[in-house]
């Protein structure tokens, strides 16, 4: 099994800071010139050929509005679930982490899941809805909601 080399773990973690400076049009000399460095550390971080560091990653996040873990983690935790890597693979990377690193993974993901449960429980509630009316059948949500005509089961 293959394991990712360091400059692989660069393109997933710089992925997010690229798609995101795409996102909010920020060019890559704009970046220059506000953080002040050369156009060939700028390259560097944007292609993953150079990891970005922890203050560069607050400085980034506070400049332009990121998410300072991700900057520096990438989409790591994403790539694991998806199935992307082998789970030999994604172990191996998470355990490298920092434990403060690995722990604001796990909670990044689980907020993610979190989001996702709420959308998936809101879509399948309002299946619900319309599979009872189109059956014309009686729910204890229609009765209790006010304003909704009761329908009758003949």
């Amino acid at each position: 099994m293959n394991c990712m080399n360091m400059e692989g773990e660069n393109n997933q973690n710089s992925s997010y800071l690229k798609l995101e400076l795409e996102r909010k049009n920020i060019s890559q000399k704009q970046l220059q010139s506000d953080l002040g460095v050369s156009q060939q550390y700028v390259s560097s971080i944007i292609s993953g050929k150079k990891a970005v560091g922890k203050k560069m990653a607050k400085k980034l996040s506070e400049l332009y509005d990121l998410d300072e873990s991700r900057i520096i983690l990438g989409d790591l935790g994403d790539h694991f679930l998806s199935g992307s890597f082998s789970m030999q693979t994604s172990v191996k990377i998470i355990k490298n982490k920092p434990h403060d690193e690995q722990m604001q993974l796990l909670y990044n993901k689980i907020d993610d899941l979190e989001e996702k449960l709420l959308m998936y429980q809101e879509r399948d509630r309002q299946y619900f809805e319309a599979i009872t009316a189109k059956l014309n059948i009686i729910t204890e949500s229609t009765i209790s909601e006010p304003g909704k005509k009761e329908k009758s089961n003949s």
